[in-house]
C-alpha cells in the first residue's frame, strides 16, 4: 500500500515570503506623502506680485508669492514654483495638468473664466497712466511769475541801460535830456522804451552824432529782441497745441500711448479705439516715456506704481486717475479640490493687517 505524505511546509518561511510580496506590492508611504504634500504652481514674472531676483537665489518673491506660500503653509503643503513666460502660458499649464494652480497678477476675464476655475479675488486693480512729471509748459510756463520777472525785468534793465547811455551822450548838448540825474535817466529810459516798441512819439530825439549812432543801433537791436520774444510765444502756443496736457483716460486718443502686448490693458485700448505701441516689457515701455518716444504708459496701476516708485522715481509720475477695474485671482483646473481650501484662507488673509503690510512692503496701492 502506498502511503501519501504531505510536503513539509515551513510556516515561518511562508510568512516571510508573504510579507516580502506585500512590501513589494504596497506603495511606498514616504514618496506618496511627499507627492501629496506638494503643490505645483505655475507663475510668470509681474512685479510686484511675482518678482524673480538673483539676490533671492532665483526664487520668486512678491505679494502673490507670499499669499500662496501663506495659504500652502496653513494647508500643510509645500510649494514648487514653475516659471513661464507670461500669464497665458501659466494658465495653459494649469489646463493641461502640468500645474495645480497658477498665481501672478492674473486678472479674471470672461474668456479666461470659460476655461479656468478662479478663486475668490485677492486684489482689486485698475488701469493707470504713467507720464513725465508735470512741468509748466506752453503758455503757463511763458506767463509764470518767475518767467515774467526774468523776461520783463531783463527788458527793463536793458531799457534803463540804453537810456542811461543816451543821457550821458546827449545831456550837455540836448535840452531834451536834462542834466538832472533822475530826470535825465528817466527821460533816456522813456526814449529807449518808445523806440523799442516802434512807437516813436518824437518828443525826444538824439541830436549828437554819437547819440544818433546809439539810436540807430538800438532800433535794430529792439527789432531782434521783440522778434525773439514773439517767436517764443508762438513756439509755446504750438507746443501746447501739439502736446496737450494729459489729465485722464479721456485724453489718451490724442496722445502717443504705449502698453504691454497681449494683455487686458491692450484689449481695453483696442476696444476704445485708442492707438498704441505694444511693448513686451514694462521697463522698456517706461523708458520710452522718459525718452519721449510715447507720451503715456497705460497698464495695471499697482504695477506702474511699483516701477515708477522704484527705478523711475523722480523721472516719471502717476496720474491720479484710475479706470477699468480688474480682479486678481488664483487659477485652478475645473473641479479642483484645492480651490475651496484656498478660498477659505484667502478671505481671512486679505482682511488681515499682515496682508496690508505685505502690500505696503511692495509699494502696492489700491
Amino acid at each position: 500500500m502506498t502511503i501519501k505524505t504531505e510536503p513539509n511546509i515551513n510556516l515561518s518561511s511562508l510568512i516571510s515570503s508573504l510579507l516580502l510580496v506585500g512590501c513589494l506590492l504596497a506603495p511606498i508611504p514616504v514618496l506618496a506623502d511627499n507627492h501629496a504634500n506638494t503643490i505645483v504652481v505655475a507663475t510668470s514674472e509681474e512685479e510686484p506680485f511675482v518678482i524673480y531676483s538673483d539676490k533671492n537665489g532665483g526664487k520668486p518673491q512678491g505679494a502673490a508669492v507670499e499669499l500662496v506660500q501663506t495659504i500652502a503653509q496653513d494647508l500643510g503643503k509645500v510649494v514648487k514654483w514653475e516659471k513661464y513666460s507670461n500669464v497665458d502660458e501659466s494658465l495653459a499649464a494649469v489646463k493641461n495638468g502640468k500645474a495645480d494652480l497658477a498665481a501672478s497678477a492674473i486678472s479674471v476675464t470672461p474668456e479666461r473664466a470659460a476655461n479656468t476655475d478662479f478663486s475668490l479675488p485677492y486684489f482689486v486693480s485698475n488701469l493707470g497712466i504713467a507720464v513725465l512729471p508735470e512741468q509748466e509748459g506752453g503758455l503757463m510756463a511763458l506767463f509764470s511769475l518767475k518767467v515774467l520777472i526774468e523776461v520783463f525785468g531783463g527788458f527793463l534793465a536793458i531799457i534803463f541801460a540804453v537810456g542811461t547811455l543816451m543821457w550821458l551822450v546827449e545831456r550837455r548838448k540836448n535840452a531834451q535830456f536834462p542834466p538832472d540825474v533822475v530826470q535825465g535817466i528817466g527821460d533816456g529810459a522813456w526814449w529807449a522804451g518808445v523806440t523799442m516798441a516802434t512807437v516813436g512819439y518824437g518828443d525826444k530825439v538824439p541830436i549828437t552824432p554819437m547819440g544818433r549812432m546809439i539810436g540807430f543801433v538800438w532800433m535794430f537791436a529792439s527789432i531782434i529782441l521783440i522778434s525773439g520774444f514773439t517767436a517764443n510765444v508762438t513756439a509755446a502756443l504750438a507746443v501746447n497745441k501739439i502736446h496737450p496736457k494729459i489729465q485722464s483716460e479721456a485724453d489718451l486718443p490724442h496722445v502717443r500711448v504705449g502698453t504691454i502686448a497681449n494683455t487686458t490693458a491692450a484689449k481695453y485700448l483696442k476696444e476704445h479705439g485708442i492707438g498704441f505701441k505694444a511693448y513686451d516689457d514694462v521697463e522698456k515701455m517706461l523708458e520710452a516715456v522718459e525718452t519721449k518716444q510715447i507720451d503715456a504708459a497705460v497698464y495695471y496701476s499697482p504695477v506702474l506704481h511699483y516701477h515708477v516708485g522704484g527705478w523711475h522715481s523722480g523721472k516719471l509720475a502717476m496720474l491720479e486717475t484710475s479706470f477699468e477695474k480688474y480682479y486678481y485671482a488664483i487659477a485652478f483646473p475645473d473641479n479642483s479640490p484645492l480651490r475651496k481650501a484656498f478660498d477659505h484662507t484667502i478671505m481671512s488673509t486679505i482682511n488681515s493687517s499682515r496682508w496690508n503690510s505685505v502690500l505696503g512692503s511692495y509699494n502696492i496701492k489700491y
